[in-house]
């Protein structure tokens, strides 16, 4: 992949000395320092505790920052800013379990203001690539782990985001489904894709950031890890596993 052209766009989000504590507990942000420009896939690892969505909720709005900067598309967050963002959060907490699967589609799309003709025709499409269309009626709260997850999945990529923010995407997803996810976030115009799967990292990555105990231990460019003799998911997992002793 190439490298050199990201390093010229905006940074669709910058953290600057991002801090977070939770009540009673350790910090589980120490100063983070981020960029994530403008066409950029960059998956955001490191193992449990680490900070991940932590980070992930800050740029949602979900927690405020005890300290450090945010800014979202070269200026203060704002809801109106957010919404050009598609989120989506571990354990498909997106949905709405009373309202049915096309229920939920329906409603991500209209929040992000995508015109109801195409709505339509996007659910539609993603219904069928992610095997839900048969269970359009049924409410979100019946299906399986892994038809929460897809559905989760599609009612994020129905919204047209400009940036896609994925915690642990594949949680719960058959191989597949899977493939599918990974064909798709290939085509997103900038994603942050936060994982413990090596072979997403691996598949979809222009960047890698490595937290670490709330700091990031690692940044580096996808093209540089052949260098450092990983050239593939298995030599990645390796290589993170001696990245986190």
């Amino acid at each position: 992949m190439e490298a050199s052209p990201a390093k010229v766009r905006p940074c669709v989000i910058r953290t600057g000395g991002l801090k977070k504590t939770y009540p009673g507990g350790s910090a589980a942000l120490r100063g983070i320092d981020f960029c994530l420009r403008a066409g950029e896939r960059v998956v955001l690892l490191g193992p449990n505790g680490a900070g991940k969505s932590t980070l992930v909720k800050i740029l949602a709005g979900l927690l405020e920052p005890d300290a450090g900067e945010l800014k979202v598309f070269g200026g203060l967050p704002a809801p109106g800013k957010r919404r050009r963002i598609g989120f989506l959060f571990e354990e498909a907490e997106n949905l709405y379990g009373y309202m049915t699967v096309w229920e939920n589609m329906l409603f991500y799309g209209r929040l992000a203001g995508v015109p109801e003709r195409s709505l339509r025709d996007r659910a539609s499409g993603l219904l069928a690539q992610f095997g839900l269309e048969a269970l359009r009626n049924q409410p979100a709260q019946s299906l399986s782990r892994g038809q929460k997850q897809r559905l989760a999945l599609a009612s994020v990529l129905v919204q047209e985001a400009e940036l896609y923010v994925l915690d642990e995407p594949t949680l719960g997803l058959d191989l597949p489904s899977q493939e599918e996810l990974i064909t798709r976030i290939r085509e997103l115009p900038a994603a942050l894709v936060s994982t413990h799967d090596p072979v997403l990292a691996w598949e979809v990555a222009d960047r890698l950031v490595v937290l670490w105990r709330g700091e990031v231990r690692k940044d580096l460019l996808r093209s540089e890890l052949g260098g450092m003799g990983v050239r593939g998911p298995d030599e990645l997992r390796n290589w993170l596993l001696e990245v986190y002793r």
